[in-house]
């Protein structure tokens, strides 16, 4: 996952586990950059699901996100290449309670 240019608060981790690990990664950009990441992990606006909070409590306590209001965010669990055995799964969502520049949260797991 690469936070594209322009982004700010930004804040990522990694945890190493037996064969795979997790790395996740949160930020805020504006809608170009929003779109720009969307499209680097294979996706676009369109895909991702009203009120979808991809993460599991696991998932928020290893990274510490606390993530808003249901209504305000959308999410998607972006599953690994069928025909890619090293890609990871990605759960992505997204914060849209600010209209110009929006918080995106990424955990990337390879198994």
């Amino acid at each position: 996952m690469t936070v594209p240019a322009g982004a700010t608060a930004v804040s990522h981790g990694f945890q190493r586990e037996s064969g795979g690990g997790e790395l996740w990664v949160s930020f805020k950009i504006g809608k170009d950059g929003h779109d720009l990441f969307l499209s680097r992990i294979g996706i676009g606006e369109n895909d991702l699901h009203s009120g979808f909070v991809a993460f599991t409590s696991s998932d928020l306590d290893l990274t510490g996100w606390s993530i808003g209001n249901a209504q305000s965010v959308k999410g998607k669990m972006v599953p690994a290449k069928d025909d890619d055995m090293k890609s990871p799964s990605i759960k992505v969502v997204i914060d849209y309670s600010s209209v110009d520049v929006m918080t995106i949260y990424a955990l990337s797991a390879k198994p």
